[in-house]
């Protein structure tokens, strides 16, 4: 009974093990003061940040846009995953 539970558990710690190497998306909160029209791309991936800034990547770089504009891409993501401004790399300024 005793190899059976240690065989089990072992099992499982593989499967965990295989099924948390899949999930390689990198969440982090874009910090604006304006949310509205601000979309992302990623490798393959493009999509429009939530209410709160929220946006996930599993690639690198990632272009931040404004009415289709961009406005700066990053290249990692820091630790607590908020992004400002100042992190931009090609930080484009619009001009008035």
């Amino acid at each position: 009974m005793r190899r059976y539970s240690i065989a089990l558990i072992m099992v499982a710690y593989i499967m965990l093990g295989c099924t948390s190497g899949s999930s390689s998306q990198k969440v982090g909160y874009l910090i604006t003061p304006s949310k509205n029209d601000i979309y992302y791309k990623c490798g393959d991936k493009e999509a429009i940040i939530n209410e709160n800034g929220k946006f996930s990547c599993s690639s690198f770089p990632v272009a931040f846009y404004l009415n289709g504009n961009e406005m700066g891409t990053i290249s990692s993501l820091h630790n607590d995953g908020f992004v400002f401004p100042q992190d931009m790399e090609n930080i484009t300024i619009a001009s008035r």
